[in-house]
């Protein structure tokens, strides 16, 4: 029925209309996994979805990475921005995009390109499907969490995510290992290396921006020092082993609070971005500390996610 109303909608002209209320605005798409596989926690877009969601950009927009934001466009300005640095972007996005000679901006965190680990979000989502598929609705941690089921996967994981986002890392790294460990769980999914990273800003036409050393949730980082770990590390790292100048700090699940955006302007970062599902109205940038919104796709139809990309959902939140 969803799918049905999405199709009407779009067939009767309001992608048109909902573009042309913001078409002096800059939208950045957020991206992360492009892959044929299924995750019922962080479902990748599949390939054909990604490149119909292309061709459409295209067609009415100037897609361009951030070091163009200024420069003047024949169409509004879209950016895609890629997050997290898994592997299948390689694999599936970036045929996509070099044979439509389309750039992207993608930010990546340096301890998955060390290799040694893969996100704590990713680990997270590897324990819950498995939880899912075994129908496991309560263990020791579940418990500790004080998470309940109800019937809704989806409402226990939030639960858990939420807290976690508050945790120290060291906390939530102890504790997400004993967890894999009671289950005997093991990620299969693939991060991008030092390498592919090179070959991405070298060969792609990929904008390459930090997403923090560790992809640690900046709510829970509040000393200098540590910003410096999280921010200031992993930017010289990328710079020195990439060679080139990273000007894009994408904050992990969007968390911030003063101290980050503080330590942001001190560094003098050009672009912070923020997943808000909101536009950016250049001609107000500076005076908002260069905070970019970005809209945040799933893996949906083809007509809800051009619909999302319009803002449709974030406009219908807004009459609620």
């Amino acid at each position: 029925m969803k799918i049905i109303l999405f199709k009407i909608l779009s067939s009767i002209g309001v992608l048109n209309f909902l573009r042309s209320s913001k078409k002096n605005d800059l939208t950045v798409l957020s991206l992360h996994r492009i892959s044929d596989e299924n995750d019922f926690f962080f479902d990748p877009i599949n390939p054909i979805l990604f490149e119909e969601l292309v061709v459409y950009c295209l067609k009415h927009y100037s897609i361009i990475t951030f070091k163009d934001i200024e420069k003047q466009t024949p169409k509004p300005k879209l950016i895609l921005s890629f997050d997290d640095g898994y592997y299948d972007f390689i694999e599936f996005a970036v045929p996509i995009l070099m044979k439509h000679n389309v750039p992207c901006n993608h930010n990546l965190v340096n301890a998955c390109l060390h290799q040694k680990s893969i996100i704590w979000t990713h680990k997270l989502n590897d324990i819950f499907g498995h939880l899912k598929r075994e129908n496991i609705t309560s263990d020791k941690f579940l418990s500790d969490f004080n998470a309940q089921f109800n019937g809704n996967w989806w409402a226990m994981y939030a639960s858990v995510f939420q807290s976690m986002l508050k945790m120290k890392r060291d906390e939530r790294e102890i504790l997400l290992m004993n967890w894999q460990e009671l289950h005997q769980i093991k990620s299969n999914v693939k991060m991008m290396s030092w390498e592919d990273a090179i070959n991405c800003h070298q060969k792609y036409n990929v904008e390459i921006g930090c997403h923090t050393y560790n992809h640690e949730s900046l709510l829970s980082v509040t000393s200098h020092i540590d910003l410096e770990n999280e921010i200031g590390k992993s930017i010289e790292e990328l710079e020195n082993k990439i060679g080139c100048k990273v000007n894009v700090l994408a904050l992990p699940n969007g968390q911030h609070n003063d101290d980050v955006i503080k330590y942001v302007k001190h560094k003098n970062i050009n672009y912070t971005l923020l997943v808000d599902d909101k536009t950016t109205d250049l001609k107000n940038i500076s005076d908002s500390g260069n905070l970019i919104s970005r809209i945040n796709l799933i893996n949906e139809s083809k007509e809800e996610m051009l619909l999302r990309t319009e803002l449709f959902h974030a406009k219908l939140k807004q009459l609620k």
